[in-house]
């Protein structure tokens, strides 16, 4: 487990702070609103790294900021709740990630 440090970007107008591991393989930036942006540490074909937003990932007219003030329809169906619990484990046990509840 890598030291996790939580900072500002004083030179960055658009930016209040950074959380970040110590080997920079993540940034967890806040913009100046609030909002929340990953950046992940990847490979570039030409070679080197680069650092991939997850924003950009995300579809068309949709945003982290759109998504954190939305909400989601109503409730599931019994069948449709239990085809998620399924999916949802299943995706636990091929790929075992810590993620908050």
């Amino acid at each position: 487990m890598q030291n996790v440090t939580i900072g500002r970007f004083d030179a960055d107008p658009d930016a209040q702070g950074v959380i970040k591991p110590d080997d920079n393989s993540w940034q967890l930036v806040i913009d100046k609103e609030g909002c929340p942006h990953l950046y992940l540490r990847v490979a570039l074909e030409e070679g080197g790294t680069g650092m991939l937003a997850l924003d950009d990932l995300l579809p068309d007219n949709l945003s982290v900021r759109e998504l954190a003030g939305s909400s989601f329809g109503g409730a599931l169906s019994p069948e449709e709740e239990r085809e998620a619990q399924e999916e949802l484990a299943a995706r636990r046990a091929a790929a075992p990630i810590p993620c908050p509840h």
